[in-house]
């Protein structure tokens, strides 16, 4: 995502690659059976939610730049760094479990 930022304009696949939270990798695991180990825990529950806002965000961030509304995009820049926080500590809280079992 940070490194499609810096483009004044980005091609639509590359937009919906950023907006589409099962096209990345996290997105692809927590869709797999891998992740069907966490599915009855609520931070997993939590993980899904926060990781599909946080692409929405990002394409919310790069919407506002490519509009010129600097404004915007600094506040939905500030939601993005927090879900990226929020996005880390779930995925700490998993692998925590994991490491106990």
């Amino acid at each position: 995502i940070a490194s499609l930022l810096s483009n004044e304009k980005l091609a639509e696949e590359d937009f919906e690659e950023i907006t589409q939270h099962d096209n990345c990798k996290l997105g692809q695991w927590l869709n797999s059976e891998a992740a069907l180990a966490f599915k009855d825990l609520p931070d997993f529950q939590k993980l899904i939610e926060s990781h599909a806002e946080f692409h929405k965000l990002a394409g919310n961030m790069i919407l506002s730049l490519q509009q010129d509304k600097e404004a915007a995009a600094i506040g939905a820049g500030e939601e993005f760094i927090r879900m990226s926080h929020e996005l880390i500590n779930y995925l700490q809280v998993l692998q925590e479990i994991t490491d106990k079992k």
